[in-house]
């Protein structure tokens, strides 16, 4: 089945699609997986939010740079301070894209990981096991964003889903075009991906020696989109236990096997008032919070 939410942000079925998954069983029920939003429009904070349960992290994988599916932390980065005034402009040349199937975000490699946690190779072992069963929705982190965000962000562009009900429990995934694949690999998009390369590292503390006196301060490696490092969390959301999939920007000081040190690194532009600083709450930090891993 596919959803799509229209430019004015109310969601739409493609008949084509739905038509196809009536064949999907079994049915869900009415009250299932349903959580109501408060009115954007309301001044009135809600009575009463649904409770959201601790998020406990099952297993974590990576892509190597040739994006090789690999179930390790070889990808695992480190948060350290920039350098002020750091050239985001600088390695573009070098800039490694993604392939367009790869950037398309398929569920395929967050299925994989769910069946190595259901044969008891997660964290926990045997115990992992039992913390999948009753799933009612897979997604990557950025999907389920999208989803709890929609009545009140301000981007305006559309956006499809695939849908997949099986067994009960929803398999989503993005849609995503050619022509927002390309949108992706903009060099507007390659500032946020040279900012990580200067405010990470493979090591907890930034190597000070420069190698290359060519490279700026602080760089720590050229651009390669195919290199992620993944974490697979468990939640649950109202009466839904939820299975997230999402890549991890870096940790702070150390990795403790869980999302306390986690870290989403974000850029924006420069808020010089309160018009961009609610500007940026709306735009930003509505985007982190609500799939927050802490």
């Amino acid at each position: 089945m596919s959803l799509k939410r229209s430019r004015d942000g109310s969601p739409e079925e493609n008949e084509r699609d739905g038509k196809r998954a009536k064949a999907s069983e079994p049915a869900i029920t009415k009250d299932e997986h349903q959580l109501s939003y408060p009115s954007p429009s309301s001044t009135n904070p809600p009575t009463k939010s649904p409770p959201f349960q601790q998020p406990t992290q099952l297993l974590t994988f990576s892509y190597s740079p040739t994006r090789d599916l690999l179930f390790d932390d070889s990808a695992l980065r480190y948060y350290v301070l920039p350098p002020q005034g750091a050239k985001l402009s600088y390695g573009y040349d070098k800039w490694v894209r993604r392939g367009v199937e790869e950037e398309k975000g398929r569920v395929d490699s967050l299925l994989r990981a769910l069946c190595r946690i259901k044969e008891g190779k997660g964290q926990g072992g045997e115990v992992g096991k039992e913390r999948v069963e009753g799933l009612g929705v897979v997604c990557w982190r950025g999907v389920l964003t999208k989803i709890l965000t929609a009545p009140y962000s301000e981007e305006r562009d559309d956006w499809e889903l695939n849908v997949m009900n099986v067994g009960g429990t929803l398999y989503f995934e993005e849609f995503v075009s050619d022509e927002r694949v390309k949108e992706k690999q903009a060099m507007q998009t390659y500032y946020g991906y040279a900012f990580e390369s200067y405010c990470t590292s493979d090591t907890p503390r930034r190597n000070s020696d420069a190698a290359d006196s060519t490279v700026p301060f602080g760089w720590s490696g050229d651009v390669n989109n195919n290199v992620q490092w993944c974490s697979v969390i468990r939640t649950k959301l109202g009466n839904t236990r939820i299975l997230i999939g999402g890549e991890v920007d870096c940790v702070r000081d150390k990795y403790t096997g869980q999302p306390d040190t986690f870290v989403e690194l974000k850029t924006s532009l420069t808020i010089r008032g309160p018009h961009d600083e609610a500007r940026f709450e709306k735009s930003v930090s509505i985007c982190c919070y609500p799939t927050a891993q802490r």
